[in-house]
């Protein structure tokens, strides 16, 4: 998954914040979604691909992440240990997010070590001071961490743990400055996922059961079967887990906080396309997992759950993993205009098309001049909502058009309107590569009249 999966566009975007100065990448997000923390921290990482020539480098931060949390495995008694080691080493959602770059699996090792700190550790200087800086790089790397660090702070104040429900407080109040920008950024930016709350929770119990939803730029998703299998295993080791929390707290609260953040998570939703079913469970997949290992110990129903979860991400992960990986419709446009386009020519980019060919413009790497269509996707192209072009976008493609080089226009189907062939038409002539169903490729050269038939 780590060498295979071509980049996706998140990941793309990654790359390209994660190029910037801090305040270009804090300027970034005031039109985006998400905190800075993230992007800062994966700086190194970017750069190191950059000299590799590689950028699946990017991917290393979050599969370090996700081993440490591998490793932590070693701290739990010898029955539980190895439980452990089998659900983290084969969780399907910590397999996935372990080969992306993206904020999930850093995510994830910060919450988890937070969870430890603040309702496992005795309470001293250091713990306190910990839990003050987990929590606020916690927050700072993804908005996740929001429903988790409440509900970490209300479970420390019931277990009377004050002075660290204090620390968690102190966080939040370090991520206070972020609160005004988190306020003014745009609601399409953090809308996503829009499904009923009942096909997320059907999603979330699957995940904790070792298999859930694998969203789409992983690959491939197993049958139906393996989800519904995953749901039941996790009511399976729902139903230990409830029973040993009577006896050992430390599962009780767990249990707890892993129910609470995907309840809140919920809740948000609500107000705004908060949960997504794949990715939410990353916040506290690690902290369930570990309840569980713990469960197993003296849990026969528990190890026959944890054989079954193991059984399920193993099918979730060969099906991602060795399921076709086929390249991005902008990828295999970049082949064409590569090796065709001139300095004089121009390429229109659209929504979800643009943001590779932005970091080759931004690293000298590519020919043609390159404009953005609708202008809109160059102020925030991590994500895009239908807009139509605007008069100002019809005025630079007529410029582009009187121009002396070609023009190329890369866009989704619904952009290549009889308006814009009439554009590209005018004094030249067009020819078609369909990228369907992502994306239409055009190339508009000088001399002929109307559009010719697609290129075989």
């Amino acid at each position: 998954m780590l060498v295979a999966r071509p980049i996706w566009s998140d990941e793309l975007f990654t790359i390209w914040v994660a190029r910037l100065p801090a305040p270009g990448i804090v300027s970034v997000l005031r039109d985006d979604s998400g905190p800075p923390g993230f992007y800062l921290v994966a700086k190194p990482f970017v750069a190191a691909g950059e000299l590799a020539g590689d950028d699946r480098a990017v991917r290393a931060l979050s599969f370090l992440a996700v081993l440490v949390l591998l490793l932590a495995t070693r701290r739990l008694p010898r029955g539980a240990r190895r439980a452990a080691l089998v659900l983290f080493g084969t969780s399907a959602l910590l397999g996935l997010y372990a080969s992306e770059g993206r904020a999930y699996g850093l995510l994830a090792l910060l919450i988890f070590l937070l969870y430890r700190e603040t309702l496992e550790a005795p309470e001293r200087p250091r713990q306190l001071a910990a839990v003050c800086i987990l929590g606020a790089l916690a927050l700072y790397t993804h908005y996740l961490a929001i429903p988790a660090v409440a509900a970490l702070l209300v479970l420390a104040a019931a277990a009377r743990r004050l002075r660290t429900a204090a620390a968690l407080a102190g966080s939040a109040i370090l991520f206070a400055p972020w609160i005004p920008i988190l306020a003014a950024q745009p609601p399409g930016a953090v809308a996503w996922m829009r499904e009923p709350a009942g096909v997320s929770a059907a999603g979330f119990l699957s995940a904790l059961g070792g298999a859930g939803r694998v969203p789409l730029p992983f690959g491939v998703s197993p049958p139906e079967a393996v989800f519904l299998a995953g749901i039941a295993v996790a009511l399976l080791l729902a139903a230990a887990v409830a029973r040993a929390a009577a006896r050992d707290r430390a599962v009780r609260d767990a249990a707890l906080f892993a129910a609470a953040v995907l309840l809140l998570s919920l809740i948000l939703s609500l107000f705004l396309p908060f949960a997504f079913a794949g990715r939410t469970e990353m916040a506290v997949l690690p902290v369930w997992l570990w309840a569980v290992a713990r469960t197993a110990g003296a849990s026969p129903l528990a190890r026959g759950g944890v054989a079954a979860s193991a059984i399920l991400g193993v099918l979730t992960l060969g099906a991602a993993a060795l399921g076709p990986h086929p390249p991005t419709a902008a990828a295999r446009a970049a082949s064409a205009i590569e090796k065709l386009a001139r300095p004089a020519d121009t390429l229109f980019a659209g929504p979800g098309l643009y943001l590779p060919f932005r970091i080759a413009a931004d690293r000298s790497r590519l020919a043609p001049r390159l404009v953005a269509y609708p202008a809109a996707v160059a102020r925030h192209p991590g994500w895009w909502v239908p807009e139509a072009p605007t008069a100002a976008d019809a005025a630079e493609l007529a410029r582009a058009v009187s121009g002396s080089g070609a023009v190329w226009m890369l866009v989704p189907p619904g952009f290549v309107t009889p308006d814009v062939r009439a554009a590209l038409s005018v004094g030249g002539s067009v020819r078609e590569l369909s990228l369907r169903p992502e994306a239409v490729l055009l190339r508009r050269t000088r001399g002929g009249a109307g559009t010719e038939a697609p290129p075989p």
